[in-house]
């Protein structure tokens, strides 16, 4: 028995010195240290994975153009026909063209199981750019990619021979990070970036979960672009509607006229092909939630039981308690919000008159920024509206109270920033690795807020210009989304060169 001791102890001793130098040799102040030593675990944004299917390509994001383009002479004259019927099946077919092949069922599941995730670009464990990439099935429940990141980060540090990653979240990435802190914490987490994310959900998604298909004519009477496609062709004309309340009376009538086909819509294409893919859930302000279930049926009905369970959890035991993880990972190593401003929403839904990225809200993506609505500064008086931390937190164009911001004294905000992959910020991230506890006061270089100018490195205006990245990879989840809102325009631009038709109906 003595002799058992012994051994014991020994095997003890031995299994303490065998991790000494690991705990030894690890950062116990990562706000202050460099952590730029460690592996960058990139996560891609969303609709960034290309669907294998035995050797074929089943599902690209940027098919939605083509599939447009092939359908225009069709859809075109289902317009100029008022065969409005006609062209809303085609635009049914075109969602079924692309959404079809990568369809979940009502369970939340892939209906076709030999389906496999590879990047166009880069894949898995590949170094590129200085960074690894973390290529998900955007369709999965966030919960269910933050198990594979999990394995994912355990690869790279074995391959890397470190003990912990910087994370840097993109887009709709920012859902399976917080899906990844919940649930499995921070041992292996050196810093931690923000870029971008809808983990806070947007109002778009809000109005599409919940039914809300309004025609915001605040935004058509504004814009002269949506989601970078331009208005120029008919934006005197809307801005006239506005500026006359014609553009109202239309609505109106729209929404007299829309409900059969809205339902249509939702019953075969936004049900079955968005909404039945948990990872779509995530994108829907939490304030919206239960509403969403309700108009979308999945609260009416056992068919959707499983999906609403895996999103209940998503919602109630991470989402709710986003501020608890946060605060967590804010606490104890370098935290940054990256976010744009200045864009105009998409024109759909009652709360859509917002500033964006294109396609996140700023109050959103900032975690909870104070912002004026587009085209009405705030007065040059005003006062921010938190007044505790005694620096200023106001843009320079009046558009931003960040004091509101969450992580204020870390949170960094590009005025016409696109919402787009951006790997260095003009150099940002990687100052922002090896320096000291940053925040947006530590380098006048990199103030709270600047310029967002694509393809031009020039350096002027505010104190900087934030400049599209040279090794900027297109942003699917946009393009694909700018197919929709191309395809909404399309109609538009035929229904306009109809005058008399429209003053028919409006007298």
């Amino acid at each position: 028995m003595r002799l058992k001791k012994v051994l014991c102890v020994l095997l003890a001793v031995l299994s303490l010195t065998a991790v000494l130098p690991l705990c030894v040799s690890a950062d116990t102040n990562l706000k202050e240290a460099d952590v730029s030593k460690y592996p960058i675990i990139h996560f891609t944004g969303n609709m960034h994975a290309l669907f294998i299917n035995e050797g074929k390509t089943i599902f690209n994001p940027a098919s939605m153009g083509t599939e447009m383009t092939k359908r225009e002479a069709d859809l075109n004259a289902a317009i100029s026909a008022l065969d409005l019927n006609k062209a809303l099946d085609i635009a049914i077919e075109i969602f079924w063209a692309v959404l079809g092949p990568v369809q979940m069922n009502e369970d939340g599941d892939s209906i076709n199981k030999n389906i496999t995730c590879k990047h166009g670009t880069v894949a898995n464990g590949v170094k590129w750019i200085g960074r690894y990439f973390f290529n998900f099935d955007w369709r999965l429940d966030p919960v269910e990619n933050a198990d594979i990141l999990a394995k994912y980060v355990d690869e790279i540090c074995k391959k890397e021979g470190k003990d912990k990653v910087n994370m840097y979240a993109v887009s709709g990435s920012g859902s399976i990070l917080l899906a990844y802190l919940a649930k499995y914490g921070t041992s292996k987490v050196a810093s931690v970036v923000e870029n971008i994310t809808m983990q806070n959900g947007t109002s778009f998604f809000g109005a599409l979960a919940t039914r809300d298909m309004t025609l915001n004519t605040e935004v058509l009477g504004h814009a002269k672009e949506v989601n970078g496609k331009s208005m120029a062709d008919y934006s005197d004309l809307l801005q006239g509607l506005y500026n006359t309340g014609l553009l109202d009376i239309l609505e109106r009538i729209a929404k007299i006229m829309s409900p059969v086909a809205v339902n249509k819509l939702y019953e075969e294409a936004i049900i079955p092909l968005i909404f039945q893919m948990p990872a779509f859930w995530s994108y829907v302000p939490i304030k919206d939630y239960e509403l969403a279930k309700a108009k979308l049926g999945f609260s009416k009905t056992n068919k959707y039981a499983k999906l609403v369970a895996k999103m209940d959890h998503y919602f109630y035991d991470i989402v709710a308690k986003q501020n608890q993880i946060l605060d967590d990972v804010y606490s104890k190593m370098k935290f940054a919000v990256r976010a744009g401003y200045g864009r105009y929403n998409y024109p759909i839904g009652h709360n859509a008159f917002v500033t964006t990225d294109t396609t996140v809200d700023t109050k959103y993506a900032t975690f909870g920024a104070t912002c004026a609505l587009p085209e009405h500064p705030f007065s040059p008086l005003h006062i921010q509206l938190d007044l505790s931390c005694g620096h200023n937190h106001v843009s320079p164009d009046h558009m931003v109270d960040a004091s509101t911001c969450r992580y204020k004294e870390v949170t960094w905000i590009a005025l016409n920033q696109r919402h787009q992959s951006e790997y260095s910020y003009s150099g940002w991230y990687e100052w922002w690795l090896q320096a000291k506890n940053p925040t947006v006061n530590s380098n006048p270089v990199f103030p709270q807020f600047s310029v967002w100018v694509a393809a031009n490195k020039q350096r002027t205006g505010w104190d900087t210009f934030v400049t599209q990245d040279e090794s900027y990879a297109p942003n699917y989840f946009v393009e694909f989304f700018e197919g929709v809102w191309g395809l909404l325009l399309g109609v538009w631009r035929y229904v306009w060169k109809l005058p008399t038709i429209w003053l028919d109906l409006i007298f």
